[in-house]
């Protein structure tokens, strides 16, 4: 779904009747009346899409060709579409076509980031103009696969697999404007990052020109948070707190602080590297 002044906008799929397409449902924020139903042309159910920024993003796939299209809720109809190169698609692997955040795709107010294969080891990320279509590729390897971490003003954070030989998982940090990778930064485990779980290992932000990775063991509760310069790509810090052995299972991250729920609400200041009890 997606808010739009007075109005929630909601993605339905009708069927019985012989039906099965989808529409934008506009209900009315004040009172929750229906207001109207838009159909949607061209939407079916094997399609891949998620709401990203207000706007509905769409990756068919058929035998040769994938097609982005992008829908605007208010009219029920496509802004734009494009075809990836030939050959090109999305990976499904653990892919939640009804999720409203993945690990292949990340947007800024200019471009959309899109994790894409040709092959078993040929791995794309390319950008997208969200006004044009116009597509590029940002980053190209033919030893790992991403995943889609977060995206700021001037870079993107992605997990790194390697495919080839020994399984490793990384944290990279790519630079939009190149596609220069300004940091490669090895995992203590090979746990594959996922965006939504309900048994977290690790995840990692960029603050103040700073790669802030956190991993928690939960065997043993060993928690170890890693500073990584942006500038040289080097640890210059670390951190480690023993908890209490549980799931890791939330995390809200604010401009100098990070809460995690350890069964526990933990508070952890990223700045001093302090970790405390926040609740109960």
């Amino acid at each position: 779904f997606t808010i739009e002044q007075d109005f929630l906008i909601i993605l339905d799929q009708i069927l019985g009747n012989g039906q099965n397409k989808f529409v934008f449902s506009h209900y009315n924020l004040k009172d929750g009346q229906l207001l109207k139903q838009l159909p949607i042309a061209d939407l079916n159910p094997e399609d891949y899409f998620l709401w990203e920024k207000g706007e509905l993003i769409c990756l068919q796939n058929s035998p040769k060709t994938t097609f982005m299209k992008v829908f605007n809720p208010g009219t029920g109809k496509i802004n734009w579409q494009t075809a990836l190169p030939e050959n090109f698609k999305v990976k499904n692997t653990d892919f939640n076509k009804y999720s409203y955040t993945s690990e292949w795709l990340s947007a800024d107010i200019q471009y959309f980031y899109l994790n894409i294969y040709a092959s078993a080891n040929e791995n794309y990320i390319f950008k997208i103009n969200r006004d044009t279509g116009q597509i590029s590729p940002l980053l190209r390897t033919d030893d790992y696969e991403f995943r889609i971490i977060n995206s700021d003003a001037n870079y993107l954070t992605i997990n790194a697999i390697r495919t080839r030989g020994s399984l490793k998982s990384e944290i990279w940090v790519l630079e939009k404007k190149s596609g220069k990778i300004k940091v490669k930064h090895s995992l203590k485990s090979n746990h594959i990052y996922k965006k939504r779980s309900n048994r977290i290992m690790w995840d990692a932000r960029i603050r103040q020109n700073k790669l802030l990775v956190l991993e928690f063991n939960d065997n043993n509760g060993n928690f170890h948070l890693a500073y990584v310069d942006l500038l040289d790509g080097n640890l210059f810090n670390e951190r480690n707190f023993t908890l209490k052995p549980d799931f890791w299972t939330g995390i809200t991250w604010t401009s100098k602080q990070a809460f995690l729920s350890i069964r526990n609400v933990y508070k952890l200041d990223l700045e001093k590297g302090v970790m405390m009890v926040e609740y109960p």
